[in-house]
């Protein structure tokens, strides 16, 4: 945490995660309202595209830059939440399927590359507790905000007649495109100082 690239990934980490609880919290009643009868079987479009993802960032990551890669996935992200945004506007629900979709890839680039990211740039004697700090930040600290952050905003959002989604995830959207302009300003990518290289 000593170096900038590091503070400045862990950040937008844990920002990322807040507004990636509503996919799971509230990607299904989304669903739903928009019309679908099997909400939970359709959110496994997004596993599905997960699974595919993880058979080519390894290709992706041989011809990118870390930071590229991550950048795309923040965002694709944003675009993904803005198909949300999307559906709640026109109430087509294949946009919000095409955002499901799309947020398997997201994921996927982004988690793995992070892996990837503190496994170069941490010193080995350390890469255990990077890696243990990673899963706290996007699998417990950030979650736990996103959950009642979003709990909150969805409540602040749709009325009882289901409307106001659009809204609901256009400002997470937002959120996202906040992580990405911060990753994009702040994140130099120089390496690790024994190293010189960029990634």
């Amino acid at each position: 945490m000593r170096l900038r690239d590091q503070r400045v990934f862990f950040l937008v980490t844990g920002l990322f995660s807040i507004p990636l609880s509503a996919f799971y919290m509230y990607g299904p009643e989304f669903l739903k309202a928009l019309g679908d009868p099997r909400p939970t079987g359709t959110m496994t479009v997004a596993q599905v595209l997960e699974v595919v993802s993880m058979l080519a960032v390894g290709a992706v990551m041989k011809r990118y830059r870390v930071k590229v890669v991550l950048l795309w996935a923040l965002g694709l992200s944003v675009l993904r939440f803005g198909m949300s945004a999307q559906a709640g506007v026109t109430g087509a629900i294949w946009w919000h399927i095409a955002g499901l979709a799309l947020h398997g890839v997201c994921y996927t680039f982004y988690f793995i590359t992070a892996q990837v990211f503190l496994d170069r740039r941490v010193d080995p004697g350390l890469k255990g507790q990077a890696q243990g700090l990673l899963a706290m930040v996007s699998g417990g600290l950030g979650p736990l905000i996103g959950a009642l952050f979003c709990g909150w905003l969805r409540d602040y959002c749709v009325d009882a007649d289901g409307q106001g989604w659009a809204l609901f995830w256009m400002i997470l959207a937002a959120m996202i495109a906040g992580c990405f302009a911060v990753f994009a300003v702040f994140y130099r990518g120089l390496g690790t100082p024994k190293r010189h290289t960029e990634v």
